[in-house]
Protein backbone atom coordinates (compact mmCIF):
# COMPACT_ATOMS: atom_id res chain seq x y z
CA UNK A 1 0.00 0.00 0.00
CA UNK A 2 1.48 3.28 -0.96
CA UNK A 3 2.09 6.15 1.48
CA UNK A 4 3.43 9.48 1.66
CA UNK A 5 4.03 12.11 4.12
CA UNK A 6 1.87 14.39 4.62
CA UNK A 7 2.71 16.36 7.64
CA UNK A 8 5.88 16.27 10.38
CA UNK A 9 4.82 18.02 13.15
CA UNK A 10 5.30 19.02 16.97
CA UNK A 11 2.14 19.37 18.80
CA UNK A 12 1.83 19.58 22.07
CA UNK A 13 -1.46 17.12 23.78
CA UNK A 14 -4.22 18.80 25.84
CA UNK A 15 -2.80 18.42 29.79
CA UNK A 16 0.59 17.54 28.60
CA UNK A 17 3.36 19.71 29.47
CA UNK A 18 5.90 17.29 26.58
CA UNK A 19 5.69 17.67 23.32
CA UNK A 20 5.66 15.11 20.67
CA UNK A 21 6.58 14.98 17.41
CA UNK A 22 4.11 13.05 14.94
CA UNK A 23 4.75 11.99 11.51
CA UNK A 24 1.20 11.45 9.51
CA UNK A 25 1.05 9.48 6.15
CA UNK A 26 -1.68 9.15 3.50
CA UNK A 27 -2.87 6.23 1.95
CA UNK A 28 -2.55 7.14 -1.11
CA UNK A 29 -5.08 4.90 -2.68
CA UNK A 30 -8.21 6.11 0.01
CA UNK A 31 -6.53 9.18 1.30
CA UNK A 32 -6.70 8.15 5.29
CA UNK A 33 -4.55 9.49 7.24
CA UNK A 34 -1.91 6.77 8.80
CA UNK A 35 0.41 7.63 12.07
CA UNK A 36 3.06 5.30 11.44
CA UNK A 37 5.68 7.24 13.78
CA UNK A 38 5.00 9.48 16.99
CA UNK A 39 8.44 10.69 18.90
CA UNK A 40 9.57 12.59 21.92
CA UNK A 41 12.48 13.48 24.82
CA UNK A 42 9.61 12.43 27.23
CA UNK A 43 8.73 8.11 27.34
CA UNK A 44 6.11 8.89 29.77
CA UNK A 45 4.59 11.48 27.49
CA UNK A 46 5.00 9.48 24.49
CA UNK A 47 3.30 6.77 26.26
CA UNK A 48 0.83 8.26 27.79
CA UNK A 49 -0.66 9.62 24.34
CA UNK A 50 -0.41 6.60 23.48
CA UNK A 51 -2.92 4.94 26.19
CA UNK A 52 -5.06 7.47 24.68
CA UNK A 53 -4.77 6.05 20.90
CA UNK A 54 -7.09 3.72 19.44
CA UNK A 55 -4.19 1.58 18.10
CA UNK A 56 -1.60 1.91 20.25
CA UNK A 57 -1.05 -1.80 20.56
CA UNK A 58 0.59 -1.46 17.19
CA UNK A 59 2.88 0.65 18.42
CA UNK A 60 6.27 -0.14 19.79
CA UNK A 61 8.32 2.51 21.81
CA UNK A 62 11.94 2.68 21.32
CA UNK A 63 14.79 4.33 22.93
CA UNK A 64 17.12 5.79 20.58
CA UNK A 65 20.31 7.05 22.11
CA UNK A 66 22.10 9.22 19.58
CA UNK A 67 22.39 11.78 21.72
CA UNK A 68 21.75 13.19 25.22
CA UNK A 69 19.10 13.36 26.15
CA UNK A 70 17.84 10.47 24.59
CA UNK A 71 14.94 10.56 22.18
CA UNK A 72 11.86 7.96 22.21
CA UNK A 73 10.68 6.58 19.12
CA UNK A 74 6.97 5.02 18.95
CA UNK A 75 7.11 3.35 16.05
CA UNK A 76 4.12 1.26 13.89
CA UNK A 77 4.23 -2.06 13.63
CA UNK A 78 5.26 -2.64 9.92
CA UNK A 79 8.86 -0.95 10.96
CA UNK A 80 11.70 -3.35 11.87
CA UNK A 81 13.66 -2.14 15.01
CA UNK A 82 17.93 -2.45 13.90
CA UNK A 83 19.05 -1.42 17.35
CA UNK A 84 21.55 1.48 15.94
CA UNK A 85 23.83 -0.62 13.29
CA UNK A 86 26.52 1.22 10.64
CA UNK A 87 25.38 2.00 7.23
CA UNK A 88 25.96 -0.34 4.47
CA UNK A 89 28.03 2.52 2.58
CA UNK A 90 31.07 2.74 5.59
CA UNK A 91 33.15 1.45 3.05
CA UNK A 92 31.76 4.50 0.73
CA UNK A 93 32.13 7.35 3.41
CA UNK A 94 28.65 6.92 5.22
CA UNK A 95 29.12 6.94 9.25
CA UNK A 96 24.90 6.86 9.22
CA UNK A 97 23.77 4.50 12.45
CA UNK A 98 20.60 3.01 11.51
CA UNK A 99 17.60 2.64 13.81
CA UNK A 100 14.47 1.31 11.81
CA UNK A 101 13.27 0.51 8.71
CA UNK A 102 9.99 -0.03 7.26
CA UNK A 103 9.23 -1.62 4.10
CA UNK A 104 5.67 -0.87 2.50
CA UNK A 105 6.35 -2.27 -1.64
CA UNK A 106 7.23 0.75 -3.40
CA UNK A 107 7.92 3.25 -0.63
CA UNK A 108 10.06 2.39 2.48
CA UNK A 109 11.14 4.38 5.36
CA UNK A 110 14.43 4.51 7.29
CA UNK A 111 15.54 5.93 10.64
CA UNK A 112 19.20 6.90 11.07
CA UNK A 113 21.41 8.71 12.65
CA UNK A 114 24.62 10.76 12.68
CA UNK A 115 26.99 12.23 14.82
CA UNK A 116 28.36 15.53 15.07
CA UNK A 117 30.65 16.63 12.42
CA UNK A 118 29.83 13.29 10.20
CA UNK A 119 28.16 12.71 6.96
CA UNK A 120 26.45 10.10 4.87
CA UNK A 121 28.22 8.94 1.38
CA UNK A 122 27.62 11.20 -1.45
CA UNK A 123 25.31 9.12 -3.78
CA UNK A 124 22.44 8.99 -6.02
CA UNK A 125 19.81 6.93 -7.30
CA UNK A 126 18.40 6.36 -10.63
CA UNK A 127 15.32 4.78 -10.14
CA UNK A 128 14.72 6.46 -6.56
CA UNK A 129 13.19 9.43 -4.85
CA UNK A 130 13.83 9.86 -1.32
CA UNK A 131 12.43 12.93 0.94
CA UNK A 132 14.40 13.68 4.22
CA UNK A 133 12.71 14.87 7.53
CA UNK A 134 14.66 15.77 10.56
CA UNK A 135 13.04 14.42 13.87
CA UNK A 136 15.49 15.83 16.18
CA UNK A 137 18.68 16.83 17.05
CA UNK A 138 20.29 19.81 15.06
CA UNK A 139 20.31 21.41 11.62
CA UNK A 140 21.76 19.02 9.15
CA UNK A 141 23.15 20.71 5.71
CA UNK A 142 21.51 18.40 2.38
CA UNK A 143 24.12 19.14 -0.14
CA UNK A 144 22.24 18.36 -3.47
CA UNK A 145 24.09 18.28 -7.33
CA UNK A 146 23.17 19.79 -10.19
CA UNK A 147 22.11 16.57 -11.22
CA UNK A 148 25.34 15.58 -10.31
CA UNK A 149 28.30 16.87 -7.85
CA UNK A 150 30.47 17.27 -10.77
CA UNK A 151 27.99 19.95 -12.63
CA UNK A 152 27.72 21.93 -9.48
CA UNK A 153 26.40 21.45 -6.08
CA UNK A 154 24.36 23.50 -3.90
CA UNK A 155 23.73 23.22 0.66
CA UNK A 156 21.06 24.09 2.64
CA UNK A 157 19.78 23.22 5.91
CA UNK A 158 17.71 20.60 6.13
CA UNK A 159 14.32 21.27 6.82
CA UNK A 160 11.15 19.28 7.16
CA UNK A 161 10.17 17.52 3.77
CA UNK A 162 13.10 17.96 1.84
CA UNK A 163 12.76 16.30 -1.65
CA UNK A 164 15.55 15.22 -4.13
CA UNK A 165 14.42 13.60 -7.06
CA UNK A 166 15.59 10.38 -8.85
CA UNK A 167 19.19 11.29 -10.84
CA UNK A 168 20.36 13.93 -8.03
CA UNK A 169 23.82 13.60 -5.98
CA UNK A 170 23.10 14.05 -2.55
CA UNK A 171 24.63 13.87 0.86
CA UNK A 172 23.57 14.94 4.51
CA UNK A 173 26.47 16.59 6.37
CA UNK A 174 25.83 17.65 10.12
CA UNK A 175 28.11 20.47 12.07
CA UNK A 176 28.36 20.43 16.07
CA UNK A 177 25.24 18.41 16.90
CA UNK A 178 24.18 15.33 15.83
CA UNK A 179 20.67 14.33 14.35
CA UNK A 180 17.98 12.17 14.02
CA UNK A 181 16.43 11.58 10.33
CA UNK A 182 13.72 9.93 8.66
CA UNK A 183 13.60 9.29 4.97
CA UNK A 184 10.90 8.12 2.69
CA UNK A 185 12.33 6.64 -0.09
CA UNK A 186 9.58 5.89 -3.28
CA UNK A 187 10.63 3.43 -6.10
CA UNK A 188 11.86 -0.44 -7.04
CA UNK A 189 12.96 -1.93 -4.04
CA UNK A 190 13.35 0.45 -2.01
CA UNK A 191 15.62 -0.62 0.91
CA UNK A 192 18.13 -2.42 -1.29
CA UNK A 193 21.39 -1.23 -2.33
CA UNK A 194 20.98 -1.87 -6.07
CA UNK A 195 19.77 1.62 -6.59
CA UNK A 196 22.98 3.41 -4.75
CA UNK A 197 25.35 4.60 -7.18
CA UNK A 198 27.88 6.32 -6.00
CA UNK A 199 29.77 8.31 -9.17
CA UNK A 200 28.31 11.45 -8.08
Amino acid sequence: MAHAVRAASWVKPAGSTESLLIFRFVDLLVATPVIRVLGSYSERSLRDWLNRFPDEDSFEVHKIGFAEPPFYAALQERFVWLGGVPSNSLKNGSQAIYWAECDLGDHAHKIYSLLPNSQTSPHRHRGLKERFFRMAGGDPLIRLGKPTFTDGETRHQLRVGRAVRAGVSHQLMTRTAPVLILVEMEGPNPLGMRDHHYDV
